[in-house]
């Protein structure tokens, strides 16, 4: 099939908003940088927020996930989009944060980068109940909370690669063991969570789902 010029103008400019084909931004590392001062910030106000999140989905829309670094002559990467993000909503202590964060999530719906998802159980770790009140029965965004549990709590209720970048990558020889399993995973999601055991009645569908998820996909890694 031969394709007539507007015909391939219009596939173009499709192909260009949907991420398909990449995108120049010779701003956008300036951009990055913004966001790494504001989460190098001992405080990060409601303005700053507003801030991150101008830039954060200025430069997801750009295809700009990562902050690149050439060191001794070896290009590499410093810092993710998603846990820079995940850090300034963290650290501002707030459910404006929350909320930025789930906003990002849905924005990043159709991206299949593991990070988003480990960086979103973080959150979900400090505000549970905030984020099940959000989300509702959202079975994306459940999903994606079990993917982060079942990355963070591999190794039980305290994460121990908690602070470090690129945690999607993290595998130390020799670390701690992993003790999540089919099993006892209620166990640890409880003691992960200890705020939802008296809420369980009123987040009774948000919980159900994640836990029985969770229960099916360590049963089929076995």
């Amino acid at each position: 099939m031969i394709l007539n010029r507007t015909t391939l103008i219009s596939l173009l400019i499709l192909l260009t908003n949907l991420g398909v084909i990449g995108q120049d931004c010779d701003s956008c590392k300036t951009y990055f940088d913004t966001l790494i001062i504001i989460l190098k910030k001992p405080n990060i106000s409601k303005s700053d927020l507003q801030k991150s999140w101008q830039i954060t989905s200025k430069l997801y829309s750009y295809r700009f996930a990562d902050y690149p670094v050439v060191i001794n002559g070896v290009a590499g990467y410093t810092h993710t989009l998603s846990r820079t993000y995940a850090d300034i909503c963290i650290k501002s202590r707030s459910i404006t944060g929350v909320y930025d964060y789930i906003r990002y999530m849905r924005l990043t719906n159709w991206s299949a980068e593991e990070e988003r998802m480990i960086d979103f159980e973080r959150v979900f770790v400090r505000y549970p109940q905030v984020v099940l009140h959000q989300i509702g029965v959202d079975t994306v965004l459940l999903n994606n909370l079990v993917f982060g549990f079942l990355f963070n709590r591999r190794f039980g209720p305290k994460n121990p690669y908690e602070n470090n970048d690129y945690m999607g990558e993290t595998y130390i020889e020799g670390g701690p063991k992993e003790i999540l399993n089919s099993i006892n995973c209620k166990k640890i999601f409880f003691e992960t969570y200890p705020s939802l055991k008296a809420k369980y009645i009123e987040f009774k569908y948000p919980i159900d789902f994640i836990i029985n998820n969770l229960i099916n996909e360590l049963k089929a890694k076995k």
